[in-house]
């Protein structure tokens, strides 16, 4: 790793080269390397302004803000909504595809963002927010509910039950953990019937 003297060197080296007169500005990182090669920098050349990378800061002051106790809450929930409509089956971002393009005369989806980027949450977040009643919709339709009957292997003719019946009976991860497979089974027999 370059020191703060060799990184300020190297900077005054490119001015000189460029020639000092046609630069005003040096944009660089944040780290205390390049604020302490700024100072040698600026006392060099007293017209040129050093300053930090204005979106580099932007995405560091997100990855603060969504380490808030409720935004992270927030982030966890629409990363489960996007597991559901991103998951193995296709089913349900086909039809959430389909509804956007009827209700919004465009064809867009749900964002996934990347892992090494915060910012890419809050665009996944006003995604969500603008297709809302899309989602909404996808949910409650009677195709959704049967969804199940689209799992490879499952022929029965078996009227699918309703998406409420389904939220209303589904036992969560940490229930069917508790309670073992064997009722949780019962259960998924029982929405059947």
């Amino acid at each position: 790793m370059l020191s703060w003297y060799a990184v300020a060197k190297l900077l005054i080296e490119q001015i000189t080269r460029i020639g000092p007169p046609m630069v005003v500005q040096v944009v660089t990182d944040t780290c205390s390397v390049m604020k302490a090669a700024w100072k040698l920098v600026e006392t060099k050349f007293p017209w040129i302004t050093c300053t930090c990378c204005g979106p580099h800061v932007l995405n560091l002051y997100l990855k603060d803000l969504g380490k808030i106790e409720e935004v992270a809450a927030v982030i966890k929930k629409s990363n489960a909504i996007l597991n559901l409509f991103w998951g193995k089956k296709r089913w349900p971002r086909t039809k959430l595809r389909e509804v956007i393009a009827v209700n919004h005369k465009k064809e867009f989806g749900l964002y996934r963002p990347k892992a090494t980027r915060f910012a890419g949450n809050m665009r996944a977040l006003g995604r969500m927010l603008r297709v809302k009643a899309d989602l909404q919709q996808v949910v409650v339709s009677s195709e959704f509910g049967g969804e199940q009957k689209f799992k490879k292997g499952n022929d029965d003719d078996t009227a699918a039950p309703s998406p409420a019946t389904i939220t209303l009976s589904r036992p969560s991860s940490s229930t069917r953990a508790a309670s073992g497979r064997r009722s949780w089974r019962c259960s998924r027999l029982r929405r059947r019937s």
